[in-house]
């Protein structure tokens, strides 16, 4: 499902948080300061692009906290597997030698979920043009639907020209709504299709708007419900901040969305969301905290538009659950077992509570444990293996899945 955004103030509380984060850009003074960078090993990726990230620490004291700095940012592209950094020239040069990862590949998809077994494939490159632009074409079939999926987003090339991106979702098939613990409650045919593009413009390190429109059909083939077509305008606003601590890359984010959307055979609606990311190291550089806060208001959301609280990271209830407005946490921790050539394998243990409005009953409340292994692979751009069980105390309902590649 796609998410529609618009900006709305952040309260102080939050903007207080990242108060230490943005300091650790602040440029510090000292006798030995960057004048030039030296970049190699570098494959597909433009040295401009580099550049252009480091472009801020010029004049920056050549210290061991500017250079976790400087590795942070490298990092955080998420195509290199091994950065080395020396400061050469009596402090003046900072040599960078890194290792790509490959980031074009082919990709299967296979997953597991309550029953429904899906696969498909996926053609994804997390950096196209050699500027971290991401590009995924493919599709997903499963028992009761299939899914045909295009993106291309780009953090836009020059200052002169703002990010941009486009995406687009086909899906045919049957789908059903479910109650809080995956019980169907109705069953309808559907087809429909969803385009978002918009722009995004980055201000500095650490503040991101982004504003787009969405453009979705859906054809469903019950009495029930009728087709429609929708039309939102949507804007977000990211505060984020991130720091490598050796296996993990730990983030602060905060994004504030919200939408109006126009549907053609039903009332306006707005639908307005707040989320908060938080990895924290915890005693250990292997061994972090982790915090998600989720939110969303969407009154009057046509079915096909509700948000589902599995995508967003509630993995306690059901994958097809949707709800209009629920709010909620996961809190836990996350141990990097051990790093090899392969990659980083993880274990994730957390407490989930979440408050939702059911299409069956008017509030629902929800809580449980789950726990899960992660493999964070070294050679390529981005994760492929995942496992996970769940066990909603509330509902007294266990939950199991399993991917290997990329969900659609």
């Amino acid at each position: 499902m796609i998410k529609r955004y618009i900006s709305f103030s952040i309260p102080g509380l939050l903007l207080f948080f990242f108060v230490n984060s943005a300091s650790l850009f602040g440029e510090e003074v000292g006798s030995r300061t960057i004048e030039h960078f030296e970049i190699y090993g570098l494959k597909r990726t433009k040295t401009d692009y580099i550049l252009s990230l480091l472009e801020q620490y010029r004049g920056f004291e050549s210290s061991g906290k500017t250079a976790d700095l400087l590795q942070t940012d490298i990092y955080e592209t998420g195509l290199f597997s091994d950065i080395k950094l020396e400061f050469e020239e009596e402090g003046t040069v900072a040599v960078i030698t890194v290792s790509e990862k490959r980031s074009f590949i082919p990709i299967p998809v296979i997953s597991y979920k309550e029953g429904d077994f899906a696969f498909g494939a996926v053609i994804r490159d997390s950096n196209a043009f050699g500027y971290a632009d991401n590009f995924t074409f493919g599709f997903i079939y499963g028992l009761d639907d299939i899914a045909v999926a295009g993106s291309y987003r780009s953090k836009g090339h020059h200052e002169s020209f703002p990010g941009h991106f486009v995406t687009s979702v086909l899906r045919n098939g049957r789908a059903q709504i479910v109650d809080e613990i995956g019980n169907p409650l109705i069953g309808y045919d559907y087809l429909s299709i969803e385009s978002t593009a918009g722009l995004s413009v980055d201000f500095g390190s650490a503040v991101t708007l982004e504003s787009g429109f969405f453009y979705g059909y859906y054809d469903i083939g019950d009495i029930i419900f009728t087709s429609t077509q929708l039309f939102s305008i949507n804007i977000s606003t990211v505060l984020s901040s991130s720091k490598w601590s050796g296996y993990f890359l730990n983030r602060r984010e905060v994004k504030g969305y919200s939408a109006l959307t126009y549907s053609t055979n039903t009332s306006s609606f707005p639908s307005i969301g707040l989320t908060a990311v938080i990895q924290e190291r915890l005693v250990l550089d292997r061994l972090r905290f982790y915090f998600l806060f989720d939110a969303i208001f969407s009154e009057d959301s046509y079915d096909g538009r509700m948000t589902s609280p599995y995508a967003s990271g509630f993995t306690i209830l059901s994958k097809d659950y949707k709800s209009e407005k629920f709010i909620g946490s996961v809190n836990g921790i996350e141990l990097a077992l051990g790093q090899s050539e392969v990659g980083t394998f993880s274990l994730t243990f957390d407490y989930q509570i979440l408050v939702s409005d059911s299409y069956a009953a008017e509030t629902v409340f929800s809580q449980g444990i789950a726990w899960g292994g992660k493999l964070y692979l070294k050679k390529i751009a981005f994760p492929a293996l995942s496992v996970g069980g769940a066990y909603n105390i509330s509902q007294r309902d266990w939950y199991f899945s399993a991917a290997f590649g990329l969900n659609l």
